[in-house]
């Protein structure tokens, strides 16, 4: 198991896929990777959109990178997800 907090701290959403994505090479199959509640954009939210992702666009940004995707928790502008390597 893996776990994460802050993908923002990349500076910029585009770089979230690439290390998702090196994440899931560490992973034997049906590893866990938990993604720690981050921030995301929208109600409740941040509102810079080049840095923080929407929940949608986290979970579709994890399934690309090879993994089944859950959330978890979303309270207060963060969100938590759970995802297993595919």
């Amino acid at each position: 198991m893996l776990t994460n907090q802050a993908v923002h701290e990349w500076q910029h959403k585009r770089h979230a896929l690439s290390l998702h994505r090196s994440v899931r090479s560490l992973l034997t199959s049906h590893g866990r990777y938990l993604v720690v509640c981050d921030h995301h954009v929208g109600a409740d939210g941040m509102t810079n959109e080049a840095l923080y992702m929407t929940v949608a666009e986290r979970q579709r940004c994890l399934e690309k990178a090879g993994f089944s995707v859950t959330m978890l928790l979303k309270m207060r502008g963060l969100v938590l997800h759970r995802s297993i390597a595919s």
